[in-house]
């Protein structure tokens, strides 16, 4: 079980996810392991990150592969003025 914080004041955002992964080898049997990223950075230059949890990939894809490529994209077309527009943005790549 992944957990995260998120403290919030009117001037900041502290975020926090423990590393603890779990994965199953051919026969189905869980193995545990630490030392896994669930947060990650969305943007070079705004201070907007992505907790991740429930499942390392989409579609087959590690989420820290594709929050990189996302990432990679050039400055002015992943650039906005709030969290909300990031998120949509980001959805929006996913499709």
């Amino acid at each position: 079980m992944t957990c995260e914080v998120a403290v919030l004041n009117k001037y900041a955002v502290v975020t926090a996810v423990d590393s603890a992964v779990t994965t199953t080898n051919g026969q189905g049997e869980p193995r545990y392991s630490k030392g896994g990223n669930k947060i990650f950075q969305l943007s070079h230059t705004e201070p907007v990150g992505v907790m991740i949890f429930g499942t390392a990939s989409v579609c087959g894809m590690p989420w820290e592969v594709v929050i990189k490529a996302y990432r990679a994209a050039p400055l002015e077309t992943n650039k906005f003025d709030s969290v909300q527009e990031y998120a949509e943005d980001f959805f929006s790549f996913l499709q």
